[in-house]
């Protein structure tokens, strides 16, 4: 596990059909000013003009994301923005896994949201909170890791004041990270999220202790925790575990094991498998 998706530029899913992740933006692009076109002029298309600038600005997706974050976390104060554009346009700049992450995380989206089945990339791009909540986490990390904590502190106090989530920059992710509304979110600082995990609306990646060290949860690959769920403690949810709603946990979960309100006792789920133990079971 990482805490930023390598620099890869692989295929990924966005339209159901395999594309190159280079031909994005130009999709998303193009959207924007078909829904543009069809708009007719009134204050509703003026309102989408204004959502849709920071793409049709910019020429690239590092630089659309740069301004649609920008603007996302600085509230509407110019100075703010402005800086906020500049530092994560350097980043995406900089460090060309941040932009690959960007790509593989949207190629995911569609497929684990429905609701965003029914509107188009561009809106996807500059609607979705978990998406961008997912992209800031990133910029976040590359900002923490580089030593500046002041500043990593800052944008996630940004964060808390204008998406209501609080991700620490300390914090790992992995790839395919799907997080869906980003309402109530709270990841620690020293929290480990693994590849194909979703986390949604109100969960919590919390502590038990305030020592120094390893004190929040891990969470392997492919775990989902629902709405209001959490994990405390340096304990570890593994592989193909499912937290749901409004369950919280303070002990390990085996692999493939389901926790479910009342009772809270971990259950295998039904006709689970490790996909390492499926893909050694295939046939060559």
């Amino acid at each position: 596990m990482t805490s930023i998706a390598p620099a890869s530029r692989e295929i990924v899913h966005w339209l159901g059909n395999d594309a190159p992740a280079a031909a994005l933006f130009s999709q998303i692009y193009s959207e924007a000013e078909q829904e543009l076109m069809r708009s007719r002029p009134s204050a509703a298309q003026a309102l989408l003009k204004i959502n849709y600038t920071p793409i049709l600005r910019a020429d690239s997706l590092s630089e659309a994301l740069a301004r649609i974050l920008a603007h996302g976390l600085s509230g509407g104060h110019e100075q703010s923005q402005t800086a906020l554009f500049r530092i994560f346009l350097d980043l995406y700049k900089s460090l060309p896994n941040l932009i690959a992450s960007a790509e593989e995380d949207f190629g995911i989206v569609r497929p684990k949201d429905a609701a965003a089945r029914l509107v188009s990339l561009s809106s996807v791009l500059t609607d979705h909170q978990g998406y961008q909540i997912g992209r800031i986490w990133d910029l976040n990390s590359a900002i923490w890791n580089s030593g500046d904590v002041a500043l990593a502190n800052r944008v996630t106090r940004l964060m808390f004041d204008h998406y209501h989530a609080e991700i620490h920059g300390g914090a790992k992710r992995g790839r395919r990270l799907f997080i869906d509304h980003a309402n109530g979110l709270v990841v620690g600082a020293t929290a480990i999220v693994g590849d194909d995990v979703s986390l949604f609306q109100g969960v919590t990646l919390g502590a038990t202790k305030t020592h120094d060290g390893k004190r929040h949860p891990t969470l392997e690959n492919d775990v989902v925790v629902a709405t209001g769920g959490g994990a405390f403690g340096n304990i570890a949810l593994s592989e193909g575990v499912r937290i749901g709603p409004g369950a919280v946990v303070k002990t390990d979960i085996p692999a493939g094991h389901k926790v479910e309100l009342p009772d809270l006792e971990p259950r295998p789920r039904m006709g689970w498998r490790s996909p390492a133990v499926t893909n050694a079971a295939a046939p060559t």
